[in-house]
């Protein structure tokens, strides 16, 4: 017969270790999600940049400081609140898995990684949404943006259809 605290003890290693795992899920998707959203946000700031057609001036730089603080919030939320989660459940897997069995610790360890392999994620998370914010601002601040061909009233729009080409892209 099993030993009932041996047995206890097995069950709370399995529960502690299930939980975390599953945390670790929840967290590395919800790094993933923060981003998305951040994204969002930048098209939505650009966007109202870009629909309001206001020129330079205060709107554009409330939006453009609206664009980094989105960015660094993201950052912030992702580097140091959701990543210091995944450390710690990391370290908690690692203890878990001490005290599991011989044969379960040398299968495990064929398939071990390095501990910084995981890092590299949430750093480049975190560039991708500091490039965003870069390039969100510079837009917003480069002022509103009007394709050529919109410009155009119709009566140029018509001319331009119908103007015959001319010159080397002829013969394309």
């Amino acid at each position: 017969m099993v030993d009932e605290p041996q047995s206890r003890n097995a069950d709370d290693l399995r529960l502690l270790y299930e939980s975390s795992v599953t945390e670790l899920v929840f967290f590395k998707s919800r790094q993933w999600t923060v981003t998305h959203y951040g994204f969002l946000l930048y098209a939505g700031l650009l966007a109202t940049a870009e629909i309001g057609r206001w020129p330079h001036g205060w709107v554009r730089s409330v939006l453009f400081a609206a664009t980094l603080a989105v960015g660094a919030a993201a950052i912030a939320f992702v580097r140091v609140g959701l990543q210091e989660a995944i450390r710690v459940r990391r370290r908690r897997l690692k203890a878990v898995r001490k005290r599991l069995t011989r044969p379960f610790r040398k299968a495990w360890r064929a398939g071990e990684k390095r501990d910084d392999a995981e890092d590299w994620v949430h750093v480049f998370l975190c560039g991708v949404l500091a490039l965003g914010a870069l390039i969100t601002g510079i837009l917003i601040l480069a002022g509103p943006w009007r394709p050529a061909m919109l410009t155009l009233n119709d009566r140029e729009l018509h001319l331009a259809r119908a103007a015959p080409v001319v010159g080397r892209w002829s013969t394309l």
